[in-house]
């Protein structure tokens, strides 16, 4: 994880993930279907959500939205 909070206006973190197969004897081979752009947009979705519900339940009423800067 590495979080960019230098500019204020774009607050945002970078998770890195692997992109191999765990399989019971180790890594496997890697699978590209993490970088399809349809899955992108949908797991940005779930963490938004997730999130939210839990700056919610803290008390917080700061939201993040999923959305890039451009939409």
């Amino acid at each position: 994880v590495n979080i960019h909070a230098d500019n204020p206006e774009n607050p945002h973190a970078h998770i890195l993930l692997t992109t191999r197969e765990i399989t019971a004897s180790g890594f496997g081979l890697k699978n590209r279907d993490w970088n399809k752009r349809e899955l992108v947009i949908e797991q940005r979705k779930v963490w938004q959500d997730i999130a939210n519900v839990h700056l919610h339940l803290a008390g917080h009423e700061t939201r993040i939205d999923c959305r890039s800067l451009q939409e």
